[in-house]
Formats: C-alpha cells, sequence, structure tokens
C-alpha cells in the first residue's frame, strides 16, 4: 500500500494555496474528509513516528506527514480556525503509486499471455 506525504515546502501540493505566514506552535486541524468531519487520528509525522498533533514549524509551513492506514491522496486542514483546505500528497508519492500501478498492470498482462498461450 502506497502512503502519501503531506506537507513540507512543495507549493505545488499546496492546492495552489498563497503562501501565509502563521506563528510557530499554531496546530493545525487534519481532517480526512472534505466536510472536516473525521479527524485524522492515524498520523506520522515526516520520520514515520506517530503523532497525534500538527503544529505550524519553525518556517511557517505544515510540517511533513502521512496516514497510517490508507493511501488518501488528499487531506483538508485548517489552521486558527480558517476555511478547511484540501492538502494534495506531494509529487513523489504519486510517481510511486503510478510506477506501482504499472508493475502490477505488466504482471497482469503477462499472466494472460501464459494463460492464452501468446
Amino acid at each position: 500500500m502506497t502512503q502519501f506525504i503531506f506537507g513540507g515546502v512543495d507549493t505545488e501540493a499546496r492546492g495552489g494555496a498563497y503562501p501565509r505566514l502563521v506563528l510557530v506552535g499554531t496546530p493545525v486541524d487534519v481532517f480526512k474528509d472534505s466536510e472536516g468531519l473525521v479527524p485524522a487520528e492515524d498520523m506520522l509525522d515526516g520520520l514515520g513516528d506517530p503523532v497525534e498533533t500538527l503544529v505550524i514549524d519553525a518556517n511557517s509551513q505544515i510540517p511533513l506527514f502521512s496516514f497510517v492506514s490508507d493511501s488518501q491522496e488528499t487531506a483538508w486542514v485548517r489552521v486558527n480556525g480558517g476555511p478547511l483546505s484540501p492538502l494534495h500528497a506531494r509529487t513523489d508519492g504519486l510517481v510511486t503509486r503510478v510506477i506501482a500501478l504499472e508493475a502490477l498492470l505488466s504482471a497482469v498482462i503477462v499472466l494472460n499471455d501464459l494463460n492464452t498461450g501468446v
């Protein structure tokens, strides 16, 4: 299962959001749905350690994180009670998924060829 990485300096993954300065240590509410009803409770930090709460880092950014239990490509975040905003997985995670899907497709083609005698 692919784990997608969120946060950090990958501005493309921020859904085109403009940079905003937020105080270091400000909590970030993370949700698994676009309505903000399902809080993310299974997060890992950038080092792969469990983390319960994300806070804005010294660069005024959301730190790197991923989810433990699924390969969700978008998280929704709220900072300082602001609007719920999508946070898209970093590009390198998406590339990993494409490579995995290509490998799976190749294996299916080979098995199909073996079964049909091609």
